[in-house]
């Protein structure tokens, strides 16, 4: 096992610990036949997730006439943590580009950032990922969100003017349904 492997591991149990307190939880959870540390190249290769890269600029919708500059998702949004609402659905927008309700958008830009889309309806711009969880037995959403943005991510940045994540190797611990449900509501408490 890696140095930095191992110490993904300890930052990840610290992470899950520190959410979960003094919780029913076995004290090395990542070890459990249950539970397992994947990367996003792994979940969409498994057909876990189906990632997406964004390709817009931020200023116009190609092609299409009228389209308001909320539909499309900029790195600063996502960073912000606040997305605008879409106010009429735009029928010329439909198709893969689009968003649905629960995507996870993900910036890799400086630091790992990450925000459920809860309408749907958007098109990422450049710098912007889209991930669809498309076995909700496996992964939730928002668990998913929370997961990319863990510090133990963060050795995969590089780069010096803006540093960058590789968005396929960012990691996240894979526990079963019920324990991603905790965490999500000890983050939300």
């Amino acid at each position: 096992m890696s140095q930095s492997f191992r110490q993904s591991q300890e930052l990840i149990e610290s992470a899950i610990g520190q959410l979960l307190g003094s919780q029913d939880r076995p004290s090395s959870w990542v070890k459990s036949p249950e539970s397992r540390l994947l990367t996003v190249g792994e979940l969409n290769d498994e057909g876990v997730l189906l990632l997406r890269s964004g390709r817009r600029s931020e200023k116009s919708v190609d092609g299409i006439e009228g389209s308001p500059a909320a539909v499309v998702v900029t790195p600063a949004q996502v960073s912000s943590g606040r997305l605008s609402a879409i106010e009429a659905a735009y029928p010329d927008l439909e198709g893969d580009e689009l968003t649905l309700p629960g995507d996870v958008l993900v910036t890799t830009m400086h630091r790992v950032r990450t925000i459920v889309d809860g309408q749907g309806g958007r098109i990422p711009s450049t710098g912007v990922y889209s991930l669809r969880v498309v076995d909700s037995g496996i992964l939730i959403p928002e668990y998913l969100a929370l997961m990319l943005t863990g510090d133990w991510n963060n050795r995969h940045m590089a780069g010096s003017t803006i540093p960058r994540a590789r968005i396929r190797d960012l990691e996240i611990p894979l526990v079963p349904i019920p324990d991603q449900e905790n965490v999500c509501r000890e983050v939300r408490e």
